[in-house]
Order: C-alpha cells, then sequence, then structure tokens
C-alpha cells in the first residue's frame, strides 16, 4: 500500500488497495474473535482454567479486596484534592496506587497457593 502510494498517482488503484487491506483486516479480526470466544466458552463449560470452582470460589473474597482498595484509593484522592485545593498533583496517588496494587496481588496470591492444600 505504501509502495503503491508513492510509485503511482493512480488514485482507484490506491483506492482498491486500501479496500483489499481493511478487508483482510477484518477477516482477521474475526477469526480471532470466533476462535477466542469459542475457546472461552469451553473453558467455561468444562469448568477448567480460572473457571474452576476453588478460583471461582476464591474471586469472590478477592474481587471484594480489590474492589474496597480502589474505592479507598479514590476516596483519599477526592479528600486531598479538595482539602488541599491541589488538583495539579493530586493526580499523583493513581500511579502509586496501580504499583502498589499490583505488589497487593502478588502478595494476596502468594497467600491464597500458600493456604492451598
Amino acid at each position: 500500500l505504501l509502495l503503491l502510494s508513492l510509485f503511482t498517482t493512480n488514485q482507484s488503484a490506491i483506492f482498491l488497495s486500501v479496500a483489499a487491506l481493511l478487508v483482510m483486516v477484518s477477516c482477521g479480526v474475526y477469526l480471532l474473535i470466533r476462535t477466542g470466544m469459542r475457546w472461552g466458552s469451553y473453558l467455561k463449560l468444562l469448568q477448567e482454567g480460572e473457571y474452576t470452582r476453588q478460583i471461582k470460589s476464591r474471586k469472590r473474597w478477592t474481587d471484594a479486596l480489590y474492589g474496597s482498595y480502589w474505592m479507598l484509593v479514590v476516596a483519599l484522592f477526592l479528600a486531598y484534592s479538595f482539602i488541599s485545593n491541589d488538583w495539579g498533583r493530586s493526580w499523583i496517588i493513581f500511579p502509586v496506587a496501580g504499583v502498589l496494587f499490583g505488589m497487593m496481588t502478588l502478595v494476596v496470591q502468594m497467600i491464597v497457593e500458600k493456604n492451598q492444600p
């Protein structure tokens, strides 16, 4: 497509090559989505991967923990921003909270795996 546009001034050839490129991309995306949806539904039906009973029961607890963590982060952000009126620097709370969240998820996973029989 790039070479065609550099070496020709024929607008219809460029238009057709763009159309062909879009058709190829759409076919590829369709195949990826179709295969991924099929694979995900097989995992759900067979209760494998992240859909096992143990992981689903553990997920309820971790989802509650992670949700409360982010609510606390937002509350701290709003409290700091409204009290100090320092909106220009208060956004730093979110990148720091994201790094701490990653560390927290690793610790929680280690604790859960250690407690499993």
